[in-house]
């Protein structure tokens, strides 16, 4: 099966909760994580971002998914910014107040300054509702 449709089957696997174990998770999924984060279709890896966060909790999400969404946010293609935007709120939801104030708000702010105007617009809108 070609690895295009392997992989947005395997994300919706994983975030639909009770489909398949914590352990299984833990023990399959998430060595091929990091793998699965640099693929080429970068969207779908940073759409997964929050509910890999909701699965792994606070330490998890700090030092693994943090880093890889505040990198994945420079991405020089929009769409990969913007999706990221999408899933801001809600990595930082799993987040503490200094991983919040120091990584995620700074890098949040300059993408109200995106090239894309796209971005900018979610970006604008999700200040607004949260």
């Amino acid at each position: 099966m070609d690895g295009v449709y392997v992989k947005p089957l395997l994300c919706k696997i994983i975030t639909c909760r009770g489909t398949v174990s914590r352990q299984w998770i833990f023990d399959v999924f998430t060595p091929r994580l990091s793998l699965l984060l640099q693929d080429s279709v970068f969207h779908i890896s940073a759409s997964i971002l929050g509910d890999v966060a909701s699965i792994f909790g606070r330490n998890f999400t700090e030092q693994f998914i943090v880093p890889f969404l505040t990198t994945l946010s420079r991405d020089p293609i929009w769409g990969v910014r913007k999706a990221c935007c999408e899933v801001f709120v809600e990595v930082a939801q799993k987040c503490s107040s200094r991983v919040k104030e120091t990584q995620l708000a700074p890098r949040f702010i300059e993408l109200l300054k995106d090239s894309s105007r796209w971005v900018r617009q979610l970006v604008a809108t999700l200040l607004c509702v949260s």
